[in-house]
């Protein structure tokens, strides 16, 4: 499954979002020792030790790290909610960017051999000049774009640091959180409206193909900024109209 020692310990923040619950299982799954990092939200994970610690809060990031060790960590976790990050800068910033920096730093200093793999999207961009190439500008015009940009240059200051930037996920329901496919099918189901856009697309991405995307970043030990995207250009209303005819 990966190019490192299966006997290192893989470290997944954010294990109770939407991709990072994907991943903890797969190595949990896979036989790996895996950690599996979550702030309030609790979750059990077969096969996986699940820590409960604020990533923004730099000595709890530090203890967490040297305590581990991790052999290989792969960093999910942010708010990634746009309404509250644009509401709430000041707090998202905490959460995404002094988050991925303090990961880095610490593992700066207590595992500096240990290849980082931490998730971007799409929103670093404009929207105006797709399809976009990973050296092309950028120009996020959310807070939330604007904050994982800046979380991306925590991430490539780190020696074996990698980015994927990646679009809408979707695929199977985790425990705690849903994927926009999951809740679009849950709201049709019980007879309710969903609101889909026609004017924002991108190129959504089944979530165990991003977990294969991830995991193949981290065994070569890639560097630098990588597009993880679907094969697709789709807008929300035509994801709704393939979710209805499935």
């Amino acid at each position: 499954m990966t190019g490192w020692d299966r006997r290192a310990t893989v470290l997944v923040t954010g294990a109770s979002g939407f991709t990072g619950e994907h991943l903890t299982r797969r190595f949990a799954a896979g036989g790996f020792t895996v950690v599996g990092t979550v702030r309030s939200r609790s979750i059990h994970v077969p096969g996986a030790r699940i820590v409960r610690v604020d990533l923004g809060d730099r000595d709890a990031v530090r203890r967490m790290v040297r305590e581990v060790q991790p052999g290989v960590v792969f960093h999910c976790a942010a708010r990634t909610h746009g309404v509250s990050c644009q509401n709430d800068p000041a707090g998202a910033r905490v959460d995404i960017v002094a988050a991925t920096q303090n990961l880095a730093q610490a593992l700066s200093e207590f595992a500096p051999e240990t290849p980082l793999v931490a998730l971007s999207t799409d929103l670093v961009f404009d929207g105006e000049h797709a399809p976009y190439r990973e050296e092309d500008p950028t120009g996020p015009v959310l807070v939330y774009g604007q904050l994982k940009l800046e979380a991306e240059s925590a991430v490539l200051s780190y020696p074996i640091g990698a980015v994927a930037r990646t679009s809408i996920i979707y695929g199977c329901p985790a425990t705690h959180k849903a994927s926009f496919l999951g809740t679009l099918v849950e709201r049709l189901a019980a007879g309710c409206d969903q609101e889909a856009y026609v004017d924002e697309v991108r190129t959504p991405i089944w979530v165990d193909d991003l977990c294969d995307v991830l995991v193949a970043m981290a065994a070569e030990r890639v560097t630098g900024l990588w597009h993880a995207g679907g094969p697709q250009r789709l807008n929300r209303l035509q994801i709704a109209e393939l979710a209805c005819d499935a």
